[in-house]
């Protein structure tokens, strides 16, 4: 079964000393929810991953598959540096019900494709459910090339992956290069508008908790060739403005503008992520000026 659609990347929400803050991530899951979102994915870099511990992740993988019921498909970020906690971590979604986990490539010492491919071969072979790819070479320093990719998807060790790149060529030749029921998925608002036309089968988006609504109206808009998509386009670009930031202002600019929007959250984010500046702080109150729904 491809994933498709809409599918925001689900920031963590704390509360207090930097504590899961289960009421306020269960209110989100609702609102994503009923803003007909078509899946959703946690554990990613948008939902600070990196700086969680083994124990909150789980803790989180059991809120969301409880809230989300099987409404939506649900997909969980794995990513670790360690195979092994990577597998502990997709067998414990795969036990909760998730449809699909994603991995990142590990990072700290320099990997060769043959790390690579050991590393998700020993996880799609650990579990039932499908395996993604999750290629984000600005912060891994290793790209997932068309090629190697390919490779994954014909060996049946990949059923698909999330492209955060900078090079709309690169979801070209992944689309060309792999079969038909393997899942292309756009995991940056920047290559969102030329990913639709190149044919991608979905977007992950951290702005996806932001806008859910607006952008499935633009998902919805471009798979039914409306005349309304340069219009709702042309709102969305209004936030492409605000995204050329420090990478790890990500986590901190997605709370910040759901607060712009009036949603009732705590923006704090773990440490050594930065909280963005007032600067940028005040110029995002230009956003509550459009009529977002």
């Amino acid at each position: 079964m491809k994933i498709e659609g809409i599918i925001p990347a689900m920031v963590t929400l704390f509360k207090g000393d930097q504590e899961i803050d289960e009421s306020a991530i269960r209110e989100h899951i609702d609102y994503l929810v009923d803003a007909g979102v078509h899946g959703i994915f946690i554990l990613g870099s948008t939902g600070e991953f990196a700086y969680l511990s083994e124990s909150e992740k789980r803790q989180l993988i059991e809120i969301t598959t409880d809230q989300i019921r099987g409404k939506i498909p649900l997909l969980v970020g794995i990513s670790s540096t360690s195979t092994k906690l990577a597998i502990e971590l997709a067998k414990f979604a795969e036990k909760k019900e998730a449809t699909a986990v994603m991995a990142v490539i590990p990072t700290y010492f320099p990997l060769e494709n043959a790390n690579i491919i050991m590393h998700y071969e020993k996880i799609a072979n650990a579990i039932e459910i499908p395996l993604y790819a999750y290629n984000f070479p600005m912060t891994t320093g290793i790209d997932l090339s068309p090629k190697l990719v390919a490779k994954l998807a014909e060996r049946e060790i990949l059923a698909g992956i999330k492209e955060t790149v900078t090079d709309i060529t690169h979801i070209e030749q992944v689309i060309e290069l792999t079969p038909d029921e393997f899942c292309v998925i756009c995991g940056t608002e920047l290559l969102l508008k030329k990913g639709l036309m190149a044919g991608v089968d979905g977007a992950i988006l951290g702005m996806g908790n932001c806008f859910p609504h607006l952008l499935v109206q633009i998902w919805e808009s471009h798979k039914t060739n409306s005349d309304d998509f340069d219009k709702l386009w042309a709102k969305f670009s209004n936030v492409i403005t605000y995204l050329n930031q420090p990478m790890d202002y990500l986590p901190s600019l997605t709370k910040e503008i759901l607060i712009v929007l009036e949603r009732n959250i705590d923006p704090q984010v773990r440490s050594p992520l930065r909280q963005i500046k007032d600067r940028l702080r005040k110029k995002l109150e230009k956003l509550k000026e459009i009529k977002w729904l």
